[in-house]
Order: C-alpha cells, then structure tokens, then sequence
C-alpha cells in the first residue's frame, strides 16, 4: 500500500516553487557545464544564462565592379582618336563614370557646329580635354575643362602628360648612378617641364643641360654641340623639332658616344633606347575619377608610371641602315 501525502493549501506555494526548481535543474543537467563558448579567438567561461555576441564573417565572392566615383552628372570626354593612348585613357574615363559619357572625336567636332555649341554650354567641371592637340583647338572657346596630358599645368586643372619630375630623376639615378650630367633639347613650349626637370636634378645631385631649338635642324645641332658636357639624354617628345631624321640621328649618336638614353614612348624600345617612361591608361583614368570628385582639388602630376628596358641593345655601331628606325620614329611622331 502507498500511502500519498496531500500538501495542504497553506504549502501549495512551496510544493509549485520546489517541482519549478527541479524542472530548471534537470535542464540545467542535460546541458554540459564544460561547453566552451568562442568569440573572437577566446575560449569564454560564462553563465549559460548570459548570451554572447556572435562574430560573423562575410565573404564575398562575387567579382567586384569597377569603382562608380563620378559624379553622377552628364560628362563630355573630348579626345583625338589619331592618338591610341589618349583614346584608350577616354575609354577608361568612361568605365568608371555612374552618368552617360559622350566620347567625341576632336575631327568630328570641329567639322559640326552644334557640337561645338553643346560645349559651350555645358556646366563648368563637366568637360575633359584629353591631350595637347585638343586642347590647344578648344582652349578659350569652352567653360573650363579638366585637361588631361597636358604638356604644361601652369594655371590649368588636370593631369600632366608627364610623370612627376622628382620621380624620373630619381629613377634615373637609381639605374644610371654614373650618368650625373643629362642633356635635354626642346622648344620652348617645354619650358615649364624642363623648369622642373632642372629643380628635381638639383634636388638629386645632378645637373642638366638645357639647350631651346625652333626647329629640328636647330635641335640636331644643340644635341651634337653637347655630347661632350653630358652623359645621358632625355628624349622629350616634343612634336615642334621632332622628326623621324632627328630621331634617329639622336639615338645612333647617343650610341656612338656612350650615352644613356631615356624616352617617353613605347615605340622607342625598338631603337634599344636604355629607359622608356610611360603612363598607364588607368591610372590617368583614375586621376580624372578624382578630379570629377573634388571640384576643388587642383591639378597634379603621376608618380606611377611604366618602367621599360630593352631586352637587347646594340651598344656600338649605331641604329644599322636595313633597321626599321625610320617607320619607328615615323610612329612617334604621329
């Protein structure tokens, strides 16, 4: 026989209490009181009853895009297209932009007026004018324009044609430690660069020769009348005194005489000159994203570019007469 044992009303409180603790502990029991729990790299001893933040790490493995940091604004790109890397810098403008780009060519412009009219009616920092030959036809005839590859920067808003001064002559240095005495011959249109080139010299312990020619028989003769004060050259890619003679009497003299060589042209490395500097299309085209970003920000010079050396050059005997130098330099100074 079992005998039951009734609570009375008074203890029913207390029974309910004591069958409610029960219930907790063997929940409590079936869970093992060892379970770590992990956060950040940390093994935690806590209260079951204290729930922990949880560390979630996303991985995307979704290819990205290319970055839309333009202004989303309509934009005017203006270049010639008879210049592949101007045309191939519009093209990157374009693939960053989060607005329509137009993409004229400076021929097609010039020949329709209404072209030219819709220009000058676009809003001011909406407009960019890729390389010299463009600019140089649309200069005064717009609002103001971000001017890409210009020559000069002097009081204008863009991205220079050239890489920072203190950067190619310190990469000069660092290959050529021996060639402290560099010859450059240009027009005077180069003069803000060489002004340049002359200061970040200084500033490397080295010197430069200078010499202004109008034409290209003016420069042929400044190039020879100093060979003996320098050991190495800049081949500025200036269109007044460059010809395709010039520049292979330039760099068949430079040979003859033991001269480095530094050019500004992919080209150039089939005439085995020592250095080429080239900008990169998309770093250009990045310059110009930060530009149409920060209406404020002014103008500036790359400091990256592409460095060249020749696989092969021929150190003595000059540029032989069944070469290809002339369509070369044919190609430089197109």
């Amino acid at each position: 026989m079992v005998i039951r044992s009734v609570p009375r009303f008074g203890d029913l409180s207390s029974w309910l209490l004591a069958s409610a603790m029960c219930f907790a502990l063997a929940g409590c029991v079936a869970m093992p009181a060892t379970t770590p729990v992990i956060y950040d790299a940390e093994v935690q001893q806590d209260s079951p009853r204290k729930k922990l933040p949880t560390k979630v790490e996303k991985h995307d493995t979704q290819p990205k895009e290319i970055e839309k940091d333009i202004p989303a604004e309509p934009l005017i790109v203006v270049v010639s297209h008879q210049n592949p890397f101007h045309a191939e810098v519009a093209t990157q403008i374009a693939a960053r932009a989060a607005a329509p780009v137009e993409i004229i060519d400076l021929k097609t412009l010039v020949a329709s007026n209404d072209a030219l009219a819709r220009l000058a009616a676009a809003p001011p920092g909406r407009l960019v004018f890729i390389g010299d030959t463009v600019i140089d036809e649309l200069s005064g005839k717009t609002p103001k324009s971000i001017e890409v590859l210009a020559l000069s920067r002097a009081g204008r808003r863009g991205i220079s044609a050239f890489p920072s001064a203190t950067m190619q002559l310190s990469t000069w240095k660092a290959h050529f430690p021996e060639a402290s005495r560099i010859g450059v011959v240009a027009s005077d249109r180069f003069q803000p660069l060489i002004n340049d080139l002359v200061q970040a010299a200084a500033a490397n312990g080295l010197t430069m020769e200078v010499r202004i020619a109008d034409s290209d028989r003016a420069a042929q003769i400044e190039f020879r009348r100093m060979t003996a004060l320098v050991d190495g050259v800049f081949l500025l890619p200036d269109p007044r005194i460059l010809t395709p003679d010039l520049i292979r009497d330039v760099v068949d003299h430079s040979r003859h005489n033991g001269l480095k060589l530094l050019a500004y042209n992919s080209f150039m490395l089939e005439l085995s000159v020592d250095l080429v500097l080239t900008l990169n299309a998309v770093d250009v085209a990045d310059g110009v994203t930060r530009l149409l970003a920060n209406p404020s920000m002014s103008g500036f010079d790359l400091t990256t570019f592409a460095l060249s050396t020749p696989v092969s050059r021929q150190v003595v005997g000059g540029i032989p007469p069944n070469s290809n130098a002339g369509s070369v330099a044919g190609r430089i100074c197109e």
